[in-house]
């Protein structure tokens, strides 16, 4: 008897690629919390440093290399009209 291997899934909301998390947000959907996320390609990354996945995990707080400084000082740009309100995705916070 050899060693047989068993194969199976894992649920695609909880260990997402990254189409699945950051843009079709499957695990808020279905609301459980992701284990895990597969950062895909990025346009715009480079050969030597993918940008584009560090700001998505940026964006979602999953990147904890960065300070805290980094998102406590510096200059932001801070939209208040009322049509910027309307369409900001945290417009239900």
């Amino acid at each position: 008897g050899g060693v047989r291997p068993v194969l199976g899934t894992f649920p695609i909301a909880r260990v997402s690629n990254g189409h699945t998390f950051f843009i079709q947000k499957l695990h808020d959907i279905v609301g459980v919390p992701p284990v895990c996320v597969h950062t895909t390609y990025q346009y715009g990354d480079g050969d030597k440093y993918a940008y584009g996945k560090r700001e998505r995990l940026r964006d979602a707080g999953l990147w904890l290399v960065d300070p805290a400084s980094r998102y406590t000082s510096g200059s932001y740009l801070q939209l208040t009209s009322s049509l910027a309100r309307q369409l900001s995705p945290n417009k239900a916070e």
